[in-house]
């Protein structure tokens, strides 16, 4: 069965959607990866060359209506060898449309129960917020990644975050496990880059979980996220591509930063 891994942060901006996109990538050289966007901002959707302006169906679907709506009618097999349960805007709605729903908590992990038979890792982009999602994403999940950008307001919310994890712990999800903190837009040697470092390990939770291996900052990933933007009425799709098809020659930094990041998640 798959291993399920999602990736969380309180704030947005924080290069989460790209990670999972490229983590994503590299581990679908040797292994069938399916991504999971539960963010209605569809970002790693658009990552992965998807418009959800065009799509008829997406997550929101089979967890509102999976009698209707099962994993294999909303899946999308991208060009890029990653397997996709996109996003759409709807997702923004799904408080309101489960608020009443007996177990609208677990509605993520049973409909992965069933996907995770056919890959190897499922990786969940998560929204930057304590909502239904956040918590579907937490009680579906083995392993939960904590995003921070290499700036000290990014780490600002982690006590908080720590506390929901515990209570998904206590109350869903007892297997639950942080595998560790990815640092992003990572400049060396700078004094808010170091004190974010700072702040991450007054946590005793994750002092010793930060990845070994930084995201720098790199104009070349920033352009992959933005190949292409196509506008339709409902608005402008920005579609990207992992950095390992973008950079073809491997020379950036976000290239080698992610692959090597994605040789510690085997």
């Amino acid at each position: 069965m798959a291993k399920i891994i999602a990736f969380t942060n309180q704030a947005g901006g924080v290069g989460k959607s790209t990670s999972v996109v490229n983590i994503a990538a590299f581990l679908s050289k040797k292994h069938k990866v399916l991504v999971v966007d539960a963010d209605g901002q569809q970002t790693a959707t658009m990552n992965l060359g998807i418009n959800p302006y065009q799509l008829d169906y997406s997550l929101y679907h089979a967890l509102v209506q999976p009698e209707k709506y099962p994993f294999k009618k909303v899946v999308v097999q991208t060009e890029y060898k990653v397997d996709l349960l996109p996003a759409t805007e709807d997702l923004y709605m799904i408080e309101l449309d489960l608020a009443s729903a007996i177990g609208r908590e677990a509605r993520l992990k049973k409909l992965l129960k069933i996907a995770s038979l056919s890959y190897d890792y499922i990786l969940i982009d998560m929204p930057p917020s304590l909502g239904l999602m956040q918590i579907n994403g937490l009680n579906a999940a083995d392993e939960v990644v904590i995003v921070c950008q290499s700036q000290p307001k990014s780490a600002n919310g982690l006590g908080m975050l720590l506390s929901s994890i515990e209570r998904v712990r206590e109350h869903l999800n007892a297997e639950l496990e942080i595998k560790g903190v990815l640092i992003t837009l990572y400049e060396k040697n700078t004094r808010v880059a170091n004190k974010t470092i700072e702040r991450i390990t007054n946590h005793e939770a994750v002092k010793n979980k930060i990845f070994k291996t930084f995201i720098r900052k790199n104009v070349t990933l920033a352009e992959a996220g933005h190949r292409q933007e196509i506008e339709t009425d409902k608005g402008i799709a920005i579609l990207g591509e992992p950095i390992l098809f973008f950079d073809e020659e491997g020379k950036s930094n976000g290239y080698q930063d992610y692959e090597t990041l994605t040789k510690e998640f085997n």
